[in-house]
């Protein structure tokens, strides 16, 4: 008989449960970083506007401080009853109603190590300070670098009745700029950098403030005086009771300078600045008794009590534009430029920190604009610059010349033998040009570029990006920009050499006649008189309009071009974000 096949036995599963669905965590929402334009509601006794932040004294003496994310305790001030309070970069200094220094925040630089003693009054700036003591002794500290205030005469002119401390980062390092008043209403300065902050006016004074590279003071007149590289722009005419001119804190780049000051009315007036603008709320919220500029925003006491607090807006993105006429020749500087008319008249617009946009009368046969200064060749081959005079580039050795050029703080000629002659700053040896006979030259920011008989291309100056290496070839046209140069050869093709973060460097394959260098873009006339740019693209930089052009200058924040009937086409105008504040 068959054998059956037992049936499997099935083992018993225990039910599986079905996970719940899962509630995905939210993303943490992020918190925004504390503005310093929001002051805390209160009656305060005094105001200092930082970096990134804002302290106040409360009439009860005590230390507020807000804005900022706090990353080095510069918002945490030690309680105590305080008669002054300055706020710096990432750190504040205050004085106890004893006369002691107390400073808390960032210690990088030695910022907050106040030295012991008894002080009257009190000034924090980017990385140092600055105190008087009772006797009007001045005392600074911080910064690491010597010389944030030197004993040696003559600066040393004391006893001194107030005190500021200005400072700017450099590429070489920060720049300690100190500025003091003496009671019979002189005023010292000095700084790392020559930069020509303590090339001060004569005449007395009743309060000074000092910048990062230029410093700013009220005569006894009431009127204002500013001094040194940028941020000496002519103040609006009026009569002013207190001051306060602050660099840009952190970063590197030109900086951005910009005044603050109150007329003897109490109101509120600013200017200056190289890419944004400080105004003041209008309407006012009352009168004003006191002011303080710092990175990007001011703060100013009511005669309530009330802390108000602004910040900068951009510059408005349309360029001012030339007056109608037939030009002959074309300089693009920052936000200004300058044309030579028909007549060999010099004409500027545009912006005009240091008397920049207001070229001397005269006839003139070449033009250059640079940042801050600009530079002509008369009709007799004299070189004639204006503007910005920080470090002595508008000193042109007297002379015949057949070229000029601005550059960032510099200038070159060729004189009528054809060697190459430069003036201003020589931080970089921008200055020392080598011996030989030349047919053209370009000054550039911290370097200079020259062609030699042969069409050999020579640089001098920086370089820190390999903007001196210039390929071997024979050249026809030269313009070196900010950290690199260009050229065109013999059969006018474009080369570039340098910095190249923005493709500034990488030229299109063609035939061109003229070619300009600025900082991050380049631009270049082909041989049909059309334009190409290419490097740096944001805002329009490098959208040329369309037409025949004969000429073209590229500056930092815009560009021109001469057309073929001798009017001026301009494009861009507005600084590149990475440039700086």
């Amino acid at each position: 008989a068959a054998t059956a096949t037992p049936a499997a036995t099935a083992t018993p599963r225990a039910a599986t449960a079905t996970p719940a669905a899962r509630t995905p965590t939210p993303a943490p929402t992020p918190v925004p970083t504390p503005s310093p334009l929001d002051a805390p509601p209160g009656r305060y006794a005094a105001i200092s506007a930082g970096g990134g932040f804002a302290c106040a004294l409360t009439d009860a003496g005590e230390a507020v401080c807000w804005g900022g994310d706090n990353g080095y305790g510069q918002l945490d001030a030690p309680p105590g009853r305080y008669a002054a309070i300055s706020a710096g970069d990432s750190y504040a200094c205050a004085l106890t109603d004893a006369g002691e220094a107390v400073c808390w925040g960032s210690n990088v630089f030695g910022q907050t190590n106040a030295p012991a003693g008894r002080y009257a009054s009190i000034d924090a700036s980017g990385w140092h300070a600055c105190a008087l003591t009772g006797a009007g002794e001045a005392v600074c500290w911080g910064g690491t670098y010597d010389g944030p205030w030197n004993e040696e005469p003559p600066a040393r002119l004391g006893p001194y009745a107030a005190i500021s401390a200005g400072a700017y980062f450099t590429p070489g390092g920060p720049n300690l700029n100190s500025c003091a008043l003496t009671v019979d209403g002189e005023i010292a300065c000095q700084e790392r950098w020559n930069a020509g902050s303590a090339d001060v006016p004569p005449g007395r004074y009743t309060a000074v403030s000092a910048g990062g590279n230029h410093a700013c003071a009220i005569d006894d007149a009431g009127g204002i005086v500013c001094w040194g590289g940028y941020g000496a722009e002519p103040p609006p005419p009026g009569r002013y009771a207190a001051i306060s001119t602050k660099a840009r804190f952190g970063g590197y780049g030109v900086g951005d300078y910009r005044v603050c000051a109150l007329t003897v009315a109490g109101d509120a007036v600013c200017w200056g600045g190289i890419h944004s603008l400080l105004t003041p709320p209008d309407p006012a919220p009352g009168r004003y008794t006191a002011i303080s500029t710092g990175s990007g925003f001011a703060c100013a006491l009511t005669d309530a009590g009330e802390a108000v607090c602004w910040g900068a807006r951009e510059r408005e993105a349309t360029p001012p534009q030339p007056a109608p006429g037939r030009y002959s020749a074309v300089g693009v500087g920052d936000f200004y430029a300058c044309a030579l008319i028909d007549a060999g008249e010099a004409v500027c617009w545009g912006e005009n920190p240091g008397g920049v946009a207001a070229a001397p009368p005269g006839r003139y046969a070449a033009i250059s604009a640079s940042w801050a200064h600009a530079c002509a060749l008369t009709e007799a081959g004299a070189a004639v610059c204006w503007g910005s005079n920080r470090d002595g580039q508008l000193d042109a050795p007297p002379g015949r010349y057949t070229a000029i050029s601005a550059g960032g703080w510099h200038a070159c000629a060729l004189t009528e033998v054809g060697e190459a002659v430069c003036w201003g700053s020589n931080r970089d040896g921008q200055l020392d040009a080598p011996p030989g006979r030349y047919a053209a030259i370009s000054a550039g920011g911290w370097h200079a570029c020259a062609l030699a008989e042969t069409g050999a291309a020579v640089c001098w100056g920086s370089n820190k990006h390999e903007q001196l290496y210039a390929p071997p070839d024979r050249y026809a046209a030269i313009s070196a920009g900010g950290r690199h140069a260009c050229a065109l050869t013999e059969t006018g093709e474009a080369v570039c050499w340098g910095w190249n973060e923005f493709g500034q460097t990488d030229a299109p394959a063609g035939r061109y006649t003229a070619i300009s260098a600025s900082i991050a873009h380049t631009c270049a006339l082909t041989a049909s008189g059309e334009i190409a740019c290419w490097g740096w693209s944001a805002d329009g930089h490098t959208n040329a309009p369309a037409g025949r052009y004969t000429a073209i200058s590229a500056g930092i924040a815009h560009t021109c071009a001469l057309t073929a009937s001798g009017e001026i086409a301009c494009w861009g105008y507005r600084y590149p974000d990475w440039w700086g504040e």
